[in-house]
């Protein structure tokens, strides 16, 4: 798509260079400054309210109808302001050619305006690439038209204009409806449908129609501001001078729209979808950082422009439009258009922060600014004009630019006071970098002094008898001499990317890829140390929910010694979602209608303990993490680790935008190359980035650590009647409804706020049996009497589902590798006999955190610390108790574990292992009885549920039209080995009606499996249990998948 797009640019330049090389001077100043006077007007004034205003409106999908309503509203502005134009030059004292040639002006620019509603939804939809698409197609269509008329020569030029540029406003509006009935015919045919059937109704909010008087009265202002030089231009000038502006302009503005446009519109787009106006000192940090970032980019581009700009305006006009051009005043004016362009560029992009944060306060305050900054621009436009012409005006534009950066400023003083004012904003280049653009400006311009001196005649005075002595015009033709000029500004062009790789892109010292609290709480506590020894350390957080939290489940009963030692104020902080403390707590053992009350040992005892939602927990983390300045970025996926030399020096991002087919579509992103000194992978169970680096390194075989052992974990948020909700009561059970073969229990917590219980049931995955159904196990549960009288009456508000490492210490692999470690759950920290990985997981991080920064960035020493720590400790006491499970079943399990946490106290002689995966316990169906297979009853939808209603609750939210990210090793392994050997362990296992088998028409044919990777709740638990394991889990676009926020 991209190489497509650059084509179509590159096409665009070529046929524009013929146009002007078939044009006179006067010709090209009429067509390129009258004639783009009236047209840029009448488009300008009709869409830039509407476009404005409908940017703000947040587009998810359900509001489209209201994003309509309000796009359309361009449309009569534009028949007002296009009949008009018509009216008025029909009055005009002109010539019949011209006066017909600026009328169909007025058409064009009605056409185009016509698809504006397109533009709206296709930035709404992030379609950018099928917006830039069009738009290119249709300036192609526009020059060939005109160079085709020009060279053919039966019509006037200013009518072979014209013909391009009502050619350009039609085919726009063709190019977009093919490309929304192509891209997405479905929703193109409801909005259709929809706006046939309700258009009597069609009408437009109160708010967004006075964003649009706002932005419309703005936009006047701007035109002015943008225009009005030109009206100056076209009433004092020639058309010979207007016609080297119109060619510089256009030259220039060639790089304007290609790179600074899109770029303006990119930054409006995120600062508005953002949330605009705050107050929140951690979104204005986190604004102001990225703020930075942008304008430190756009300023980097922009010295470019101005420092080789003028030293090479006179190559590149004699190259591309000949020695005619070349020869007049183009190369000066051009020379100061790039010097005017970086201001240009750096201006619009704190515009469009501006409008893009701005209340309505501010933006009427600017509009009065806009009002005085035209007319002092009209004043000094006259004066400049009259005395120098085209380069007159470079300088009032310039001038202008200045002016609005300044308010800008002010505005970025006020809005940022709450964190430091305009020292929160950095918006240069570094200083090494400017040094090197200042001496590569001084250079050229002596190199263009000395093989070019023809072009400096404001220079001959001073360097005349230089070049009288070095006479290289009488020595050097002048192609070389243009050559060996260019070679010199190639050199210093490659010293000054040189200087911004080092010193101004630099790299993430510290990169994250999280997805549970111990990633957080390594970034909080490297944060803080930095602050603490006064430095600078860079840390980023990357995320594969579309928020922080949003992938997050666990019971979750937390024991806050890592907290307190991580934010020892986190009690007083009325922020932090930490409140209910657990008040009582129980352990039963369950058969199938009574609850027998067993004794806990210490380790299982939850006084001092909280009920929290983990997900709401790591929301507030990562609050705390910015408030640090930590980096997060929600939405993207970690797909594939960076090496070089062995060493892991970043993640690669998942792209955006590829179909099913594997094509990509318009809205195609590639992935991102996030590189750092330092990579923590803190993915929770079985992350992907985590297994890629075990496998890659050998992680368990360096820690002797015998093969991981892992639970599912099903869970469910209910809101209960107040009669039986006990805020802090808890119990956990084990037993019924699980086989007595099968390890695992249940757990029920009573939240504090709402009669929210949280309910759930955990199932070991080393099970034998291929029919048992955790989800099935689960809706058993629900049936006990002690479960049923709870859930009597209540609301299941949500849903959801993750593995969970059990294998405990033995399991543990080397925590270290070259560039980077694991945290967390990502290497196996979970207390099995506690039932809690919360606290060691952070704790993981927290050491990790203080091993990187002591280190200077290596993690050498880390494994060793961890296990200096009281994280193995307490691992240890408990290492043998989830193998004596596995080993026994349950009542020997039970057993074993009364005597080896009372008795021994955790200190056996021997440590019990675990030899075998998962997936490598499940018996062939041969071997199983009738009788083996359970039965599930079915769902009542009171207080059990069909899966697909259960899913429904999760949130889960995956983009239909992309590859599965479920991947198949071998695709015929589960036809011909897992339905016939193991009866299809798929659809039994996963908790989302991810796999179901289909029986083809053909009774003697092998069943086939269907994979609804949309359902996917990313439990990993096909990862893991797959017979063979033939499918490996992939992180899929980022952003999607469950959206928990109670779990």
């Amino acid at each position: 798509m991209w190489s497509l797009l650059l084509g179509a640019r590159i096409l665009t330049f070529v046929l524009n260079l013929v146009a002007a090389r078939l044009l006179s001077p006067d010709d090209y100043g009429v067509s390129a400054v009258q004639f783009h006077l009236i047209n840029s007007s009448i488009v300008f004034l009709s869409r830039e309210g509407v476009r404005r205003s409908c940017l703000r409106i947040e587009y998810d999908g359900s509001n489209q109808f209201k994003l309509l309503c309000a796009s359309l509203m361009a449309v009569p502005a534009g028949i007002l302001f296009s009949v008009s134009g018509i009216l008025l030059v029909g009055h005009m004292t002109v010539g019949h050619t011209y006066q017909v040639a600026a009328q169909m002006q007025c058409i064009a620019a009605l056409l185009e305006i016509i698809s504006e509603p397109f533009y709206i939804f296709s930035t709404a939809r992030m379609w950018f690439g099928v917006r830039t698409g069009c738009e290119a197609g249709a300036n192609i269509v526009k020059n060939f038209v005109s160079v085709y008329l020009l060279a053919r020569g039966h019509v006037a030029p200013s009518m072979a204009m014209s013909w391009g540029q009502m050619a350009y406003g039609g085919s726009l509006l063709v190019l977009f409806m093919m490309s929304f009935t192509l891209f997405d015919p479905l929703w193109a045919g409801s909005i259709v449908r929809h706006a046939s059937s309700s258009w009597r109704r069609m009408s437009v909010d109160a708010e967004t129609m006075a964003l649009y008087w706002a932005f419309s009265i703005q936009a006047a202002g701007k035109l002015v501001l943008a225009e009005g030089s030109k009206a100056v231009l076209a009433i004092i000038t020639s058309p010979v001078v207007q016609g080297v502006y119109g060619l510089v302009n256009n030259l220039g503005s060639l790089v304007v729209r290609t790179l600074f446009q899109p770029y303006e519109e990119i930054v409006f787009v995120a600062f508005s979808k953002e949330g605009g106006h705050t107050t929140s000192k951690v979104r204005l940090t986190s604004q102001s950082d990225l703020l930075s970032s942008l304008c430190q980019c756009i300023c980097i581009v922009g010295g470019i422009s101005a420092c080789f700009g003028p030293s090479y305006s006179y190559v590149a006009l004699r190259i591309l439009y000949g020695e005619r051009w070349a020869s007049s005043d183009a190369p000066a004016a051009l020379g100061l258009y790039s010097i005017y362009v970086a201001l240009l560029a750096l201006n619009g992009t704190l515009e469009a922060f501006l409008h893009g944060v701005a209340d309505k306060k501010y933006l009427h305050q600017n509009n009065m600014v806009l009002v005085i900054t035209s007319l002092i621009h009209i004043g000094l436009s006259v004066g400049a004009v009259t005395m120098y012409g085209a380069l007159g005006l470079l300088m009032a534009d310039s001038v202008n630019m200045i002016l609005r950066i300044l308010y800008c400023r002010v505005f970025m003083s006020t809005y940022f006071e709450r964190i430091g004012g305009l020292k929160a904003i950095r918006i240069g280049p570094s200083a090494r970098t400017v040094m090197v653009l200042v001496t590569s400006l001084c250079c050229t311009k002596v190199s263009q002094a000395v093989f070019l001196p023809d072009t400096l005649t404001g220079y001959d005075r001073y360097l005349g008898p230089v070049l009288k002595m070095l006479d290289m015009a009488s020595t050097i033709g002048l192609y070389h001499r243009m050559a060996a000029h260019v070679s010199i500004g190639a050199v210093f062009l490659a010293a000054v990317m040189l200087t911004v790789y080092r010193h101004d892109m630099g790299r993430l010292e510290m990169a994250f890829r999280n997805e549970c609290t111990g990633g957080l709480s390594s970034a909080i506590r490297l944060k803080q140390l930095a602050q603490d020894k006064g430095k600078d350390v860079s840390v980023c957080v990357l995320e594969k929910g579309k928020e922080v939290g949003s992938h997050v489940l666990s019971g979750c009963i937390l024991e806050t010694r890592s907290l307190d030692e991580l934010l020892p104020g986190w009690k007083e902080d009325s922020s932090c979602p930490v409140k209910q403390e657990v008040t009582r707590d129980g352990l039963y053992l369950f058969s199938k209608q009574a609850a027998i009350p067993l004794p806990k040992v210490k380790a299982m005892r939850n006084k001092g303990n909280y009920v929290v939602s983990l997900s709401q927990t790591a929301r507030w983390l990562g609050k705390k993490a910015e408030e640090l300045g930590v980096e997060i970025f929600p939405g993207f996926a970690a797909q594939d680790l960076l090496f070089k030399g062995g060493i892991v020096q970043g993640v690669r991002t998942g792209e955006f935008g590829r179909a099913k087919t594997g094509k990509e579509k318009a809205s195609y992103v590639p992935g991102i190359e996030v590189k750092s000194k330092l990579t923590l992978l803190a993915e929770g169970c079985r992350g992907s980035l985590s297994e890629s680096a075990i496998q890659t390194y050998s992680l368990r075989d360096k820690g002797h650590a015998d093969p991981q052992t892992y639970a599912l974990g099903i869970k469910e948020i209910w809101k209960v009647k107040p009669s039986v909700h006990k805020p802090g009561h808890v119990w956990h059970s084990i037993g019924y409804p699980l086989p007595h073969n099968v390890h695992g229990g249940a757990f029920c917590y009573h939240m504090g706020a709402d009669h929210m219980v949280s309910l759930g049931l955990v199932v070991a995955l080393d099970y034998s049996n291929p029919y048992t159904s955790p989800y099935g196990e689960f809706q058993k549960l629900k049936r006990h009497p002690k479960v049923a009288s709870l859930l009597e009456g209540g609301e299941c508000i949500e849903y959801g589902a993750r593995c969970l490492n059990e294998g405990g210490l033995q399991s543990l692999p080397h925590l270290e590798f070259p560039g980077g470690a694991l945290v967390g759950d990502s290497a196996g920290f979970l207390n099995a006999q506690k039932i809690k990985g919360v606290h060691t997981a952070m704790k993981s991080g927290i050491i990790a955190a203080e091993k990187a920064f002591e280190g200077a960035l290596s993690m050498d020493g880390y494994d060793d610390a961890v296990r200096d720590s009281w994280i193995y400790e307490e691992l240890y006491k408990a290492r043998n108790i989830r193998p004596g499970f596995s080993l026994l079943n349950r009542y020997g399990g039970l057993a074993y574990a009364a005597l080896d946490s009372i008795v021994l106290r955790g200190k056996a002689p021997w440590t019990l292992k675990m030899h075998k995966q998962d997936h490598e316990h499940l018996s062939p169906v041969k071997d199983l009885s009738v009788q083996d297979r359970p039965v599930y009853p079915a769902p009542d939808g009171i207080t059990t549920f069909h899966i697909t209603e259960s899913l429904y609750r999760s949130g889960t939210n995956h983009e239909h039209d992309q590859p599965s990210h479920l991947k198949l090793k071998n695709p015929k392994i589960p036809s011909v080995v897992n339905a016939p050997l193991y009866g299809g362990p798929e659809e039994h296992y996963c908790p989302a009606a991810v796999y179901q088998y289909a029986q083809d028409s053909d009774d003697n044919a092998l069943p086939s499996l269907e994979i609804h990777a949309q359902n996917c709740l990313h439990c990993k638990a096909c990862d893991i249990k797959d017979p063979l394991r033939n499918i490996t889990w992939t992180p899929p676009e980022g952003g999607g998948g469950p959206s928990y926020s109670n779990s």
